[in-house]
Formats: structure tokens, sequence, C-alpha cells
């Protein structure tokens, strides 16, 4: 016993922990000063454990129950069904060249977008279910993924450098905001779109050649 309490003195050595003429005594808490102690994470702590437990509770038999009886459907994620002519042609042809892109009947395209309000209305989704029959991955799509991918949207680059444009007339009601919209989106300059649509193309190789992987180093940015 006495071999631990020298073992403990010396760890806790107020010299080797505390700045000189400093020691523990001096840390303890009085009427003017309290200090943290780690008792007060006694109550916090199961008190966590406690709310995340009735968090569990309330979700599984309460809230799940409730949101079913409002409408709300119960339904789960679907697995990408198994597509053994896409296989093969990976395994056999790892890297797809741009021509052979082009040239790919749409039959054999997936589609893939965001689940922004207006991509997924209901004219919107019935128009990519008649392109992409089976194959649309969407939020309400044939398959339900987290589907907004920031290396394959190039109007995230558009749309932030059309808003930019638009604010700087500070527009102050509706009208004047659409009328702006109108007039900078006419004079985006040809060489701008081209040079996203390029870089749009260069990420969709980079992304075949990562194997579908998501894309650690790539730059957003027009070149």
């Amino acid at each position: 016993m006495s071999l631990l309490q020298t073992l403990m003195d010396k760890f806790w050595n107020p010299d080797v922990w505390l700045p000189p003429n400093v020691t523990w005594a001096d840390l303890e808490p009085n009427d003017k000063i309290a200090y943290a102690e780690y008792r007060h994470l006694v109550i916090p702590l199961p008190l966590a454990v406690v709310l995340l437990v009735l968090r569990f509770i309330l979700e599984r038999y309460w809230f799940a129950s409730v949101g079913i009886s409002l409408g709300i459907k119960n339904t789960k994620p679907k697995k990408a069904p198994p597509n053994e002519i896409l296989e093969r042609a990976y395994l056999s042809k790892g890297k797809i060249k741009h021509k052979q892109l082009e040239e790919m009947p749409l039959g054999n395209v997936w589609f893939q977008q965001d689940g922004a309000t207006a991509h997924t209305a209901r004219a919107s989704m019935t128009v990519l279910r008649a392109k992409f029959p089976g194959r649309l991955i969407s939020l309400r799509g044939d398959i339900l993924w987290a589907a907004h991918s920031p290396v394959l949207t190039p109007c995230d680059f558009l749309w932030g450098y059309l808003k930019a444009e638009v604010f700087k007339h500070r527009p102050t009601n509706l009208l004047q905001l659409k009328n702006v919209i109108w007039q900078e989106v006419a004079q985006i300059l040809v060489h701008v779109l081209e040079r996203a649509d390029a870089n749009f193309r260069k990420r969709l190789h980079q992304c075949i050649e990562n194997g579908g992987h998501n894309l650690q180093d790539i730059l957003f940015k027009t070149t």
C-alpha cells in the first residue's frame, strides 16, 4: 500500500504538473473560485445514457407508429440490383474512353440526382422514369440512395457564379430579382459553360478510374 501511495505521490507531483510556486491546494475550490471537478461528471454521463435510451424507445415504439398513422411510409432503402453485364464490362474495360461514353446506348445508362425539390417533383420524376426505367438513383426514385455527389454537379459552380453576379445588383423585390436572373443568365459567356462542361466530363472519367469511390483530392473549379 505504501508503495502504491509513493507512486501516486510521484505521479501527481506538483513540480511535474503545475507552474512554479503553485500547489494542488491552490486549486481547491473555495468561496470565491469554483473549479471543475471529476465529480461533476457523475450526473451528466448517466443522464446522457438515459436520454439515448429514451430516444431509442420513443423512436421505435411511439414516433414510428405515430408517423405511420399520419401516412408516412415505412420504406427501407433498396439495394442496387446486380447487373452482370455492367460488372463484366467494368472488369474487362476498367477504363472507359470518352468516345465510348458518348456512343453508349441510353438503355445502359443509370441516372443519379440529388434530392432537390425541383428534381424530385412529379413532372420531373415522370420524365426521368420514362428515360431511365428502373435505373433512376434518386430520392423517391427506383433506387434510394444518398445521391448528391458534388464531384458530378457542374451546376454547383454555375449556380454559385450566377448568384454572385445577381446579388451584385442588390434586388429589392421579387420582380427585380427575376429580371436580374434572366439578365445574368443571358450574359454567361459561352466559354464559361464550355469549361464547366469539360470539367464535368473530366470528373466523370476520374470517377470511373476511381471505381466509383469518393474523390478525395478533387478541386471544385473549372480549368
